[in-house]
């Protein structure tokens, strides 16, 4: 992996150090910044030109959701890894829908880390175990995981599998040799079977069928 740029935003200054300290034992070499409060972050981003940006929305009277929101929406292009413990199903979902990357707890090791960090990288998107299990053993009604779905098709399987590592339709269309416009066919198609409307649910529900695979 080439050099990269992580700004991370955590108030508690030996989260930051461990951190920096993982990033160095597993070579991932490059520059890491650190801001400790919500009215740095916008400046940091804006300094520091980060690869990446890890963030503690949870922590209380320093960042938010409504931070990442901001952050989102302004940089979209900006790759986003929260790291928080948070055992709202709401709050999480949330979160996913603004569109971040990856996702872990602070039960997460540091394996999982780096490995989280690598495929955020390398254009994929990663969950922690914990957070699929948060989202998906709640009882609330969430259509995606009703037993009533249609069954995909094989190539509709390739797009939603696809689709929740991150890829762009262009991406998609590339790598399975078909036009942009059949991959945006493909892929209403299923959302409309599955009666969702989001690649964040996409994601979801290609983790609980297993069409991608979660480290435990």
């Amino acid at each position: 992996m080439s050099q990269i740029s992580v700004l991370h935003a955590e108030n508690y200054s030996l989260a930051a150090e461990g951190l920096k300290r993982i990033l160095s034992e597993h070579n991932i070499s490059g520059s890491f910044f650190c801001v400790k409060k919500s009215e740095e972050l916008e400046s940091g981003i804006l300094a520091y030109e980060p690869d990446l940006l890890i963030i503690n929305y949870a922590s209380k009277g320093y960042f938010s959701i409504e931070d990442l929101e901001f952050i989102s929406a302004s940089y979209p292009n900006l790759n986003i890894l929260v790291i928080a413990n948070d055992s709202s199903t709401v709050r999480i979902r949330k979160v996913l829908e603004i569109g971040v990357k990856g996702y872990l707890t602070n039960n997460s090791d540091k394996d999982e880390i780096v490995l989280a960090i690598r495929k955020i990288l390398s254009g994929e998107k990663y969950f922690s175990s914990e957070i699929v299990d948060i989202i998906l053993n709640k009882k609330e009604p969430y259509p995606v995981f009703s037993k009533k779905n249609q069954i995909l098709t094989h190539r509709e399987q390739q797009i939603v599998k696809n689709i929740a590592l991150g890829k762009s339709n262009k991406q998609i269309a590339d790598l399975l040799g078909i036009s942009h416009h059949t991959v945006h066919t493909h892929r209403k198609n299923a959302m409309k079977k599955l009666s969702i409307k989001t690649s964040t649910e996409l994601t979801l529900y290609a983790v609980d069928y297993g069409l991608i695979e979660l480290a435990y």
